[in-house]
Protein backbone atom coordinates (compact mmCIF):
# COMPACT_ATOMS: atom_id res chain seq x y z
CA UNK A 1 0.00 0.00 0.00
CA UNK A 2 3.24 2.49 0.81
CA UNK A 3 4.67 1.70 -2.58
CA UNK A 4 1.33 2.40 -4.53
CA UNK A 5 0.85 5.61 -2.41
CA UNK A 6 3.96 6.74 -3.44
CA UNK A 7 3.09 6.06 -6.90
CA UNK A 8 0.12 7.68 -7.06
CA UNK A 9 1.51 11.13 -5.15
CA UNK A 10 4.47 10.81 -7.38
CA UNK A 11 2.39 10.92 -10.76
CA UNK A 12 0.22 13.85 -8.83
CA UNK A 13 3.31 15.99 -8.32
CA UNK A 14 4.23 14.82 -12.34
CA UNK A 15 0.72 16.11 -13.65
CA UNK A 16 0.79 19.31 -11.12
CA UNK A 17 4.62 20.02 -12.83
CA UNK A 18 3.36 19.35 -16.33
CA UNK A 19 -0.03 22.13 -15.53
CA UNK A 20 2.31 24.35 -14.64
CA UNK A 21 4.15 24.33 -17.26
CA UNK A 22 1.65 24.46 -19.66
CA UNK A 23 0.59 27.80 -17.80
CA UNK A 24 3.98 29.14 -17.83
CA UNK A 25 4.24 28.60 -21.68
CA UNK A 26 0.84 30.52 -22.16
CA UNK A 27 2.27 33.28 -20.48
CA UNK A 28 5.81 33.56 -22.38
CA UNK A 29 3.51 33.26 -25.53
CA UNK A 30 1.53 36.53 -24.80
CA UNK A 31 4.85 38.10 -23.62
CA UNK A 32 7.51 36.87 -25.96
CA UNK A 33 11.18 36.22 -25.03
CA UNK A 34 13.60 39.15 -26.77
CA UNK A 35 16.75 37.04 -27.57
CA UNK A 36 18.03 35.69 -30.83
CA UNK A 37 19.86 36.54 -33.76
CA UNK A 38 17.17 37.17 -36.34
CA UNK A 39 15.07 39.67 -36.33
CA UNK A 40 11.69 38.73 -33.98
CA UNK A 41 8.68 39.87 -34.95
CA UNK A 42 5.29 40.39 -32.61
CA UNK A 43 1.62 41.87 -32.98
CA UNK A 44 -0.34 42.75 -30.37
CA UNK A 45 -3.96 42.60 -31.35
CA UNK A 46 -6.56 44.34 -29.80
CA UNK A 47 -10.25 43.67 -30.05
CA UNK A 48 -12.50 45.88 -31.70
CA UNK A 49 -9.84 47.67 -33.61
CA UNK A 50 -9.85 47.77 -36.82
CA UNK A 51 -7.29 45.65 -39.30
CA UNK A 52 -4.99 47.48 -41.85
CA UNK A 53 -4.79 44.42 -43.59
CA UNK A 54 -8.78 43.81 -44.24
CA UNK A 55 -8.83 47.52 -45.53
CA UNK A 56 -9.18 47.26 -49.86
CA UNK A 57 -5.65 47.97 -51.37
CA UNK A 58 -7.03 50.39 -53.34
CA UNK A 59 -7.72 52.96 -50.40
CA UNK A 60 -4.61 55.16 -50.24
CA UNK A 61 -1.64 54.21 -47.68
CA UNK A 62 0.87 56.66 -46.42
CA UNK A 63 3.36 56.06 -44.02
CA UNK A 64 4.16 58.29 -40.97
CA UNK A 65 7.70 59.06 -39.77
CA UNK A 66 8.06 60.20 -35.68
CA UNK A 67 8.68 63.29 -34.81
CA UNK A 68 12.33 63.84 -34.20
CA UNK A 69 13.50 61.15 -36.26
CA UNK A 70 16.72 62.86 -36.77
CA UNK A 71 17.48 62.17 -33.29
CA UNK A 72 18.72 59.05 -31.48
CA UNK A 73 16.20 57.68 -29.74
CA UNK A 74 16.97 55.01 -26.97
CA UNK A 75 16.17 53.75 -23.43
CA UNK A 76 19.45 53.19 -21.49
CA UNK A 77 19.35 50.78 -18.31
CA UNK A 78 17.09 49.94 -16.29
CA UNK A 79 14.71 52.16 -15.28
CA UNK A 80 14.40 54.27 -18.62
CA UNK A 81 11.68 55.61 -20.64
CA UNK A 82 11.16 57.10 -23.95
CA UNK A 83 8.42 58.86 -25.99
CA UNK A 84 7.75 58.81 -30.01
CA UNK A 85 4.84 61.28 -31.14
CA UNK A 86 3.06 61.02 -34.53
CA UNK A 87 1.07 63.20 -36.30
CA UNK A 88 -1.91 62.19 -38.23
CA UNK A 89 -3.35 64.17 -41.03
CA UNK A 90 -6.33 66.25 -40.23
CA UNK A 91 -8.27 67.13 -43.42
CA UNK A 92 -9.32 63.27 -44.52
CA UNK A 93 -10.36 60.17 -42.41
CA UNK A 94 -7.95 57.27 -41.31
CA UNK A 95 -10.33 53.76 -41.91
CA UNK A 96 -6.90 51.74 -40.05
CA UNK A 97 -3.97 52.22 -38.97
CA UNK A 98 -0.66 50.08 -37.45
CA UNK A 99 1.75 51.10 -35.39
CA UNK A 100 5.44 49.30 -36.39
CA UNK A 101 8.37 50.26 -33.85
CA UNK A 102 11.78 48.93 -34.93
CA UNK A 103 13.89 47.86 -32.20
CA UNK A 104 17.32 46.98 -31.26
CA UNK A 105 18.41 45.50 -27.91
CA UNK A 106 21.93 44.89 -26.60
CA UNK A 107 20.84 43.43 -22.75
CA UNK A 108 23.92 42.23 -20.47
CA UNK A 109 23.98 38.88 -18.91
CA UNK A 110 21.77 38.79 -16.21
CA UNK A 111 19.77 41.38 -16.40
CA UNK A 112 16.29 40.38 -16.52
CA UNK A 113 12.75 42.68 -16.81
CA UNK A 114 10.10 43.68 -19.32
CA UNK A 115 9.74 46.44 -22.22
CA UNK A 116 6.52 47.86 -21.62
CA UNK A 117 4.51 49.92 -24.54
CA UNK A 118 1.15 52.82 -23.88
CA UNK A 119 -0.04 54.20 -26.76
CA UNK A 120 -2.45 57.60 -25.96
CA UNK A 121 -1.91 56.23 -22.23
CA UNK A 122 -2.74 53.06 -22.53
CA UNK A 123 -0.86 49.93 -22.20
CA UNK A 124 -0.84 48.41 -25.39
CA UNK A 125 2.00 45.60 -25.19
CA UNK A 126 4.20 44.10 -22.67
CA UNK A 127 8.08 42.49 -23.85
CA UNK A 128 10.11 40.32 -21.89
CA UNK A 129 13.85 40.97 -22.05
CA UNK A 130 15.94 38.70 -22.19
CA UNK A 131 20.25 38.84 -22.27
CA UNK A 132 21.80 38.65 -25.59
CA UNK A 133 21.63 41.53 -28.64
CA UNK A 134 18.74 41.26 -30.76
CA UNK A 135 16.66 43.11 -34.13
CA UNK A 136 12.88 42.96 -33.54
CA UNK A 137 9.85 44.50 -34.53
CA UNK A 138 6.88 45.44 -32.58
CA UNK A 139 3.18 45.90 -34.57
CA UNK A 140 0.67 47.54 -33.17
CA UNK A 141 -2.92 48.22 -34.33
CA UNK A 142 -4.33 51.39 -33.70
CA UNK A 143 -8.28 51.73 -32.34
CA UNK A 144 -10.89 53.94 -33.39
CA UNK A 145 -10.29 56.54 -30.84
CA UNK A 146 -6.76 56.66 -31.94
CA UNK A 147 -7.79 57.34 -35.50
CA UNK A 148 -9.68 60.37 -34.67
CA UNK A 149 -6.87 62.15 -32.55
CA UNK A 150 -4.57 64.86 -33.90
CA UNK A 151 -1.32 63.20 -32.66
CA UNK A 152 -0.52 59.69 -31.41
CA UNK A 153 2.01 59.22 -28.40
CA UNK A 154 3.73 56.43 -27.72
CA UNK A 155 5.65 55.93 -24.24
CA UNK A 156 7.77 53.40 -24.00
CA UNK A 157 9.23 51.55 -20.42
CA UNK A 158 11.94 49.50 -19.81
CA UNK A 159 11.71 48.14 -16.54
CA UNK A 160 13.92 45.60 -14.53
CA UNK A 161 17.15 44.04 -12.47
CA UNK A 162 20.73 44.29 -13.96
CA UNK A 163 23.41 42.78 -11.90
CA UNK A 164 25.33 44.40 -10.03
CA UNK A 165 27.75 44.56 -6.77
CA UNK A 166 26.25 45.37 -3.65
CA UNK A 167 25.51 48.82 -3.24
CA UNK A 168 26.06 49.70 -6.86
CA UNK A 169 24.92 52.90 -7.47
CA UNK A 170 25.35 52.16 -11.40
CA UNK A 171 21.73 51.88 -12.49
CA UNK A 172 22.57 52.34 -16.06
CA UNK A 173 24.64 49.66 -16.38
CA UNK A 174 23.05 46.17 -18.45
CA UNK A 175 20.09 47.20 -21.12
CA UNK A 176 20.12 49.12 -24.34
CA UNK A 177 17.08 49.33 -26.37
CA UNK A 178 17.18 51.61 -29.31
CA UNK A 179 14.37 53.08 -31.01
CA UNK A 180 15.17 52.96 -35.31
CA UNK A 181 13.75 55.68 -36.80
CA UNK A 182 12.72 52.95 -39.66
CA UNK A 183 9.90 52.84 -36.96
CA UNK A 184 6.36 54.63 -38.25
CA UNK A 185 2.85 54.62 -38.29
CA UNK A 186 1.26 53.20 -41.42
CA UNK A 187 -2.95 54.47 -42.46
CA UNK A 188 -4.96 53.43 -44.71
CA UNK A 189 -6.81 56.82 -45.81
CA UNK A 190 -10.26 56.99 -47.57
CA UNK A 191 -8.88 59.87 -49.67
CA UNK A 192 -5.44 60.59 -51.12
CA UNK A 193 -4.21 63.70 -49.03
CA UNK A 194 -4.45 66.91 -51.19
CA UNK A 195 -3.62 69.66 -48.67
CA UNK A 196 0.33 71.16 -47.69
CA UNK A 197 -0.66 70.88 -44.02
CA UNK A 198 -1.40 67.09 -44.34
CA UNK A 199 1.43 66.54 -46.32
CA UNK A 200 3.56 68.62 -43.82
CA UNK A 201 1.88 66.40 -41.23
CA UNK A 202 2.17 62.48 -42.14
CA UNK A 203 6.49 63.61 -43.59
CA UNK A 204 7.21 63.68 -39.79
CA UNK A 205 9.81 65.91 -38.24
CA UNK A 206 11.74 67.15 -39.28
CA UNK A 207 9.75 66.99 -42.11
CA UNK A 208 12.21 67.76 -45.92
CA UNK A 209 11.67 70.37 -47.87
CA UNK A 210 13.04 70.24 -51.19
CA UNK A 211 15.54 73.07 -52.16
CA UNK A 212 14.95 75.12 -55.53
CA UNK A 213 19.06 75.06 -56.35
CA UNK A 214 18.84 77.64 -59.30
CA UNK A 215 15.99 80.04 -59.10
CA UNK A 216 16.50 83.10 -56.14
CA UNK A 217 12.42 84.20 -56.10
CA UNK A 218 11.82 80.37 -55.78
CA UNK A 219 14.20 79.99 -53.10
CA UNK A 220 13.22 82.77 -51.49
CA UNK A 221 9.48 81.85 -51.80
CA UNK A 222 10.39 78.30 -50.58
CA UNK A 223 12.55 80.10 -47.44
CA UNK A 224 9.04 81.73 -46.75
CA UNK A 225 7.27 78.89 -46.53
CA UNK A 226 9.61 76.93 -44.39
CA UNK A 227 9.51 79.90 -42.06
CA UNK A 228 5.62 80.18 -41.89
CA UNK A 229 5.83 76.18 -40.81
CA UNK A 230 8.54 76.87 -38.15
CA UNK A 231 6.75 79.68 -36.50
CA UNK A 232 3.59 77.26 -36.28
CA UNK A 233 5.72 74.78 -34.85
CA UNK A 234 6.56 72.30 -37.71
CA UNK A 235 10.40 71.13 -37.80
CA UNK A 236 11.64 71.14 -41.68
CA UNK A 237 14.44 71.11 -43.55
CA UNK A 238 15.90 71.57 -47.19
CA UNK A 239 17.45 68.60 -49.36
CA UNK A 240 18.96 68.90 -52.46
CA UNK A 241 16.75 67.20 -55.47
CA UNK A 242 19.11 64.49 -55.36
CA UNK A 243 18.55 63.63 -52.13
CA UNK A 244 14.83 63.90 -52.40
CA UNK A 245 12.58 60.96 -51.23
CA UNK A 246 8.94 60.24 -51.92
CA UNK A 247 8.23 61.71 -48.60
CA UNK A 248 9.99 65.25 -49.61
CA UNK A 249 7.42 67.97 -50.14
CA UNK A 250 7.55 70.48 -52.59
CA UNK A 251 7.37 74.34 -51.29
CA UNK A 252 5.98 75.60 -54.46
CA UNK A 253 2.95 73.61 -53.62
CA UNK A 254 2.23 75.45 -50.26
CA UNK A 255 -1.71 76.39 -50.08
CA UNK A 256 -1.57 78.69 -47.67
CA UNK A 257 -2.79 75.74 -44.96
CA UNK A 258 -0.12 75.33 -41.70
CA UNK A 259 -2.25 74.50 -38.94
CA UNK A 260 -0.40 74.99 -35.45
CA UNK A 261 1.50 71.75 -34.37
CA UNK A 262 1.18 70.30 -30.99
CA UNK A 263 4.63 71.60 -30.37
CA UNK A 264 3.90 74.97 -31.37
CA UNK A 265 5.35 78.12 -29.30
CA UNK A 266 2.82 80.43 -28.66
CA UNK A 267 3.05 83.92 -27.54
CA UNK A 268 2.70 84.38 -23.15
CA UNK A 269 0.98 86.96 -21.15
CA UNK A 270 1.91 87.53 -17.59
CA UNK A 271 1.53 85.75 -15.70
CA UNK A 272 3.06 82.39 -17.06
CA UNK A 273 1.74 78.92 -15.53
CA UNK A 274 4.05 76.18 -15.01
CA UNK A 275 2.71 74.03 -17.68
CA UNK A 276 2.81 76.85 -20.29
CA UNK A 277 6.55 76.97 -19.41
CA UNK A 278 7.01 73.36 -20.27
CA UNK A 279 7.02 72.38 -16.43
CA UNK A 280 5.12 69.18 -16.19
CA UNK A 281 1.99 69.64 -12.87
CA UNK A 282 1.74 65.70 -13.17
CA UNK A 283 3.46 63.83 -9.97
CA UNK A 284 6.88 62.39 -10.30
CA UNK A 285 8.23 59.62 -8.00
CA UNK A 286 12.16 59.29 -7.51
CA UNK A 287 14.23 58.02 -5.15
CA UNK A 288 17.10 61.20 -5.05
CA UNK A 289 15.69 63.69 -6.70
CA UNK A 290 13.60 65.58 -8.89
CA UNK A 291 14.27 68.66 -10.82
CA UNK A 292 11.55 71.15 -13.21
CA UNK A 293 12.61 73.57 -16.26
CA UNK A 294 11.03 76.37 -16.93
CA UNK A 295 11.72 77.24 -20.26
CA UNK A 296 10.98 81.15 -21.65
CA UNK A 297 11.58 81.99 -24.94
CA UNK A 298 12.41 85.86 -24.94
CA UNK A 299 10.22 86.51 -28.51
CA UNK A 300 7.26 84.72 -26.52
CA UNK A 301 7.06 86.82 -23.58
CA UNK A 302 4.49 89.61 -23.88
CA UNK A 303 5.94 92.60 -24.87
CA UNK A 304 9.57 91.22 -24.99
CA UNK A 305 9.35 92.15 -21.02
CA UNK A 306 11.28 90.04 -18.76
CA UNK A 307 10.24 88.12 -15.56
CA UNK A 308 10.70 89.37 -12.23
CA UNK A 309 9.74 86.12 -10.00
CA UNK A 310 8.62 82.72 -9.62
CA UNK A 311 5.64 81.64 -7.14
CA UNK A 312 5.81 78.23 -6.58
CA UNK A 313 3.82 75.65 -4.73
CA UNK A 314 4.82 72.26 -4.40
CA UNK A 315 3.34 69.35 -2.63
CA UNK A 316 5.68 66.46 -0.90
CA UNK A 317 5.51 63.56 0.86
CA UNK A 318 6.38 63.61 4.13
CA UNK A 319 10.00 62.58 5.35
CA UNK A 320 10.58 60.04 8.95
CA UNK A 321 12.11 61.28 11.71
CA UNK A 322 15.14 64.77 11.05
CA UNK A 323 14.73 64.17 7.36
CA UNK A 324 14.07 67.28 5.07
CA UNK A 325 13.46 68.49 1.57
CA UNK A 326 16.55 70.48 0.29
CA UNK A 327 15.76 72.79 -2.17
CA UNK A 328 17.27 75.44 -5.06
CA UNK A 329 16.25 77.34 -8.06
CA UNK A 330 18.96 78.53 -10.35
CA UNK A 331 19.38 80.46 -13.69
CA UNK A 332 21.81 80.61 -15.90
CA UNK A 333 24.58 78.57 -13.57
CA UNK A 334 23.35 80.84 -10.66
CA UNK A 335 21.77 80.12 -7.10
CA UNK A 336 19.10 82.07 -6.96
CA UNK A 337 17.30 80.94 -3.66
CA UNK A 338 17.69 77.68 -1.57
CA UNK A 339 15.88 76.38 1.57
CA UNK A 340 15.78 73.77 3.99
CA UNK A 341 12.37 72.23 4.33
CA UNK A 342 11.20 70.90 7.17
CA UNK A 343 9.88 66.90 6.09
CA UNK A 344 7.38 66.79 8.31
CA UNK A 345 5.81 69.59 5.55
CA UNK A 346 3.77 68.46 2.55
CA UNK A 347 2.08 71.72 0.87
CA UNK A 348 5.24 74.06 0.44
CA UNK A 349 4.67 77.65 -0.82
CA UNK A 350 7.10 80.30 -1.55
CA UNK A 351 7.28 83.81 -3.65
CA UNK A 352 11.26 83.82 -5.27
CA UNK A 353 12.88 87.17 -6.89
CA UNK A 354 14.18 85.69 -10.03
CA UNK A 355 16.71 88.64 -10.22
CA UNK A 356 18.67 90.11 -13.87
CA UNK A 357 17.85 87.94 -17.11
CA UNK A 358 20.81 86.46 -19.00
CA UNK A 359 21.07 87.76 -22.11
CA UNK A 360 19.96 84.23 -23.81
CA UNK A 361 17.08 83.79 -26.20
CA UNK A 362 15.57 81.46 -24.67
CA UNK A 363 15.85 81.77 -20.10
CA UNK A 364 15.56 78.66 -18.30
CA UNK A 365 15.13 78.95 -14.41
CA UNK A 366 15.39 75.19 -12.89
CA UNK A 367 13.61 73.94 -9.76
CA UNK A 368 15.90 71.30 -7.92
CA UNK A 369 14.52 69.43 -4.90
CA UNK A 370 16.34 66.80 -3.09
CA UNK A 371 16.00 64.78 -0.17
CA UNK A 372 18.07 65.40 3.22
CA UNK A 373 17.96 61.59 4.38
CA UNK A 374 20.51 59.09 4.36
CA UNK A 375 18.22 56.15 3.47
CA UNK A 376 18.03 52.38 5.44
CA UNK A 377 20.15 49.12 5.94
CA UNK A 378 24.20 48.60 4.76
CA UNK A 379 23.19 50.66 1.21
CA UNK A 380 21.41 53.62 2.88
CA UNK A 381 18.37 52.10 0.82
CA UNK A 382 15.63 55.03 0.32
CA UNK A 383 12.00 54.24 -1.03
CA UNK A 384 10.72 55.93 -3.81
CA UNK A 385 9.59 59.59 -3.08
CA UNK A 386 7.16 61.51 -4.44
CA UNK A 387 6.34 65.23 -5.24
CA UNK A 388 4.39 67.34 -7.64
CA UNK A 389 4.78 70.82 -8.73
CA UNK A 390 1.22 72.35 -8.26
CA UNK A 391 -0.52 74.21 -11.25
CA UNK A 392 -0.72 77.01 -9.62
CA UNK A 393 3.04 77.48 -10.08
CA UNK A 394 3.52 80.54 -12.22
CA UNK A 395 5.94 83.03 -13.25
CA UNK A 396 5.10 86.47 -13.01
CA UNK A 397 6.80 89.62 -15.17
CA UNK A 398 6.73 92.98 -16.89
CA UNK A 399 9.84 94.29 -15.67
CA UNK A 400 11.01 96.33 -18.76
CA UNK A 401 14.26 95.05 -20.78
CA UNK A 402 17.16 97.39 -20.04
CA UNK A 403 17.52 100.01 -22.60
CA UNK A 404 19.73 99.40 -25.26
CA UNK A 405 20.44 99.29 -29.65
CA UNK A 406 18.59 96.17 -29.74
CA UNK A 407 15.26 98.06 -28.36
CA UNK A 408 13.56 98.96 -31.92
CA UNK A 409 14.10 95.31 -32.94
CA UNK A 410 13.07 93.60 -29.46
CA UNK A 411 9.97 95.95 -29.62
CA UNK A 412 8.91 94.92 -33.09
CA UNK A 413 9.48 91.13 -33.01
CA UNK A 414 7.43 91.14 -29.39
CA UNK A 415 4.41 92.40 -31.49
CA UNK A 416 3.45 89.28 -33.40
CA UNK A 417 5.09 91.11 -36.49
CA UNK A 418 4.30 90.19 -40.12
CA UNK A 419 8.10 88.84 -41.58
CA UNK A 420 9.42 89.46 -44.99
CA UNK A 421 12.35 86.92 -46.73
CA UNK A 422 14.59 88.59 -48.71
CA UNK A 423 17.73 87.23 -50.85
CA UNK A 424 20.12 89.35 -52.15
CA UNK A 425 22.07 86.43 -54.44
CA UNK A 426 20.89 82.76 -54.95
CA UNK A 427 22.14 80.49 -52.16
CA UNK A 428 22.79 76.71 -51.46
CA UNK A 429 21.00 74.53 -49.52
CA UNK A 430 23.34 74.70 -46.61
CA UNK A 431 23.09 78.68 -45.99
CA UNK A 432 18.77 77.97 -46.07
CA UNK A 433 19.04 75.62 -43.55
CA UNK A 434 21.47 77.91 -41.00
CA UNK A 435 18.37 80.72 -42.26
CA UNK A 436 15.77 78.39 -40.50
CA UNK A 437 18.45 77.63 -37.75
CA UNK A 438 18.97 81.11 -37.13
CA UNK A 439 15.05 82.06 -37.24
CA UNK A 440 13.85 79.91 -35.32
CA UNK A 441 14.57 81.09 -31.83
CA UNK A 442 14.31 84.73 -33.16
CA UNK A 443 10.72 84.53 -34.44
CA UNK A 444 7.76 82.37 -32.24
CA UNK A 445 4.49 84.45 -33.41
CA UNK A 446 4.29 86.34 -36.63
CA UNK A 447 1.36 87.87 -38.30
CA UNK A 448 2.78 85.99 -42.03
CA UNK A 449 5.80 85.45 -43.56
CA UNK A 450 6.15 86.46 -47.55
CA UNK A 451 8.65 86.64 -49.66
CA UNK A 452 10.54 89.92 -51.38
CA UNK A 453 8.18 91.55 -49.67
CA UNK A 454 8.76 95.18 -47.23
CA UNK A 455 7.08 94.37 -44.08
CA UNK A 456 7.06 94.83 -40.34
CA UNK A 457 10.46 93.05 -39.86
CA UNK A 458 12.87 91.76 -43.22
CA UNK A 459 14.93 88.79 -42.66
CA UNK A 460 18.36 88.49 -45.15
CA UNK A 461 20.98 85.73 -45.73
CA UNK A 462 24.29 86.89 -46.93
CA UNK A 463 27.81 86.18 -46.87
CA UNK A 464 30.61 88.74 -43.84
CA UNK A 465 31.55 90.76 -46.91
CA UNK A 466 27.68 91.72 -48.37
CA UNK A 467 26.33 92.19 -44.88
CA UNK A 468 29.58 94.42 -44.32
CA UNK A 469 28.74 96.45 -48.30
CA UNK A 470 24.55 96.28 -46.58
CA UNK A 471 26.27 98.36 -43.49
CA UNK A 472 27.34 101.11 -45.29
CA UNK A 473 24.53 102.16 -47.28
CA UNK A 474 21.61 101.26 -45.36
CA UNK A 475 19.21 103.97 -44.28
CA UNK A 476 18.34 103.38 -40.90
CA UNK A 477 19.35 100.69 -37.87
CA UNK A 478 20.24 97.04 -38.72
CA UNK A 479 21.32 93.89 -36.66
CA UNK A 480 23.04 90.72 -37.41
CA UNK A 481 22.16 87.53 -35.95
CA UNK A 482 24.99 84.88 -36.80
CA UNK A 483 27.41 82.30 -34.51
CA UNK A 484 30.10 84.56 -33.42
CA UNK A 485 31.48 82.70 -31.12
CA UNK A 486 32.41 79.10 -31.25
CA UNK A 487 30.05 76.53 -28.90
CA UNK A 488 27.64 79.12 -28.05
CA UNK A 489 24.05 79.96 -29.46
CA UNK A 490 23.32 82.09 -31.81
CA UNK A 491 23.69 86.20 -30.81
CA UNK A 492 21.77 88.77 -32.63
CA UNK A 493 23.73 92.55 -32.43
CA UNK A 494 23.66 95.70 -33.87
CA UNK A 495 25.23 95.81 -37.26
CA UNK A 496 28.27 98.52 -35.94
CA UNK A 497 30.83 99.54 -34.29
CA UNK A 498 32.81 96.08 -33.74
CA UNK A 499 30.71 93.85 -35.03
CA UNK A 500 31.69 95.45 -38.26
CA UNK A 501 35.50 94.19 -37.16
CA UNK A 502 34.18 90.66 -36.42
CA UNK A 503 32.75 90.33 -40.00
CA UNK A 504 35.51 91.87 -41.66
CA UNK A 505 38.08 89.19 -39.45
CA UNK A 506 38.76 85.35 -40.64
CA UNK A 507 36.87 84.41 -37.99
CA UNK A 508 33.69 85.14 -39.34
CA UNK A 509 30.55 82.75 -39.91
CA UNK A 510 30.64 81.86 -43.24
CA UNK A 511 26.54 83.31 -43.43
CA UNK A 512 24.87 85.99 -41.15
CA UNK A 513 21.25 87.00 -40.81
CA UNK A 514 21.12 90.56 -41.65
CA UNK A 515 17.70 92.32 -40.07
CA UNK A 516 15.86 95.42 -40.47
CA UNK A 517 12.76 97.10 -39.90
CA UNK A 518 10.28 97.62 -42.84
CA UNK A 519 7.96 100.05 -43.50
CA UNK A 520 5.08 98.48 -41.40
CA UNK A 521 7.28 98.37 -38.00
Amino acid sequence: MRLIGIALLAFLLAGVAFLLTERRAEVLAAVPLLSGSERIVHRFDQSGAPNLQDVDESFERVWIAAEGTDRWTALSGVPSYATLRFNLPRDVVGLAGELTLDLRSDIAEGTEGEFRINVNGIRRGVLTIRPGMDDYTVKLPLSADDLIRRQLVVSMAMIGDTPSAVCSTDEGYGALLHVEPTSRLTLALEEPITTFADQLLVAGEPAELLWPVADRDAQAQALATAVSAQVTGHAVRFVRPDQATEATIDPADYDGTLPPSASAVLPLNWPVQAEEAGASTDAVTFERGANWTFALARSALQDRTLPNRLDLNLRLQPLPGEAAWMLNVQHAGSILYQERIAGSRTDYRAIIPLGEADDAELLRYEVNLQADWEGRGPCLIRPELTAQLLPSTQISGGQVAPASAMEPLLAALGSTPSIGIQLWTETDVTTANAMMGLAQDLIVGAAGVEAESDRDVILAMAEPNEALEFARTRPGPAWVRGYFTPGDAAETLPLEGTMLDVLASSDAPRAVMVIVLGSGS
